[in-house]
C-alpha cells in the first residue's frame, strides 16, 4: 500500500508543476479568422451568426492573452 501511495505523490507532484501555455498571438488568431470570414464569404456561407461568432472568439481570445500578461509571475 505504501508503494501505491508513494506513486499517488510523485505523480501529484509531477502534475502540480508549472505549465507554460503555447497560445497563438491575436495577430496569428486575426489573421487565421479573416481567412477564415474571406473564405465562408466567397463560397457564400457567411452569415451574420457566424461572422458574430468569429468575431466574439477574436475577442475573447485578444481579452484571455491580455489577462494572462497581466499576472505577476509569482512562481518564476
Amino acid at each position: 500500500m505504501a508503494s501505491a501511495d508513494n506513486k499517488l505523490m510523485s505523480s501529484l507532484r509531477v502534475s502540480s508543476k508549472v505549465v507554460k501555455l503555447k497560445l497563438p498571438s491575436t495577430n496569428e488568431l486575426s489573421y487565421n479568422i479573416n481567412i477564415i470570414i474571406a473564405t465562408l464569404r466567397r463560397e457564400r456561407e457567411i452569415t451574420p451568426f457566424k461572422y458574430q461568432t468569429l468575431t466574439h472568439l477574436s475577442t475573447t481570445h485578444a481579452s484571455l492573452s491580455l489577462s494572462l500578461l497581466s499576472i505577476p509571475n509569482r512562481l518564476g
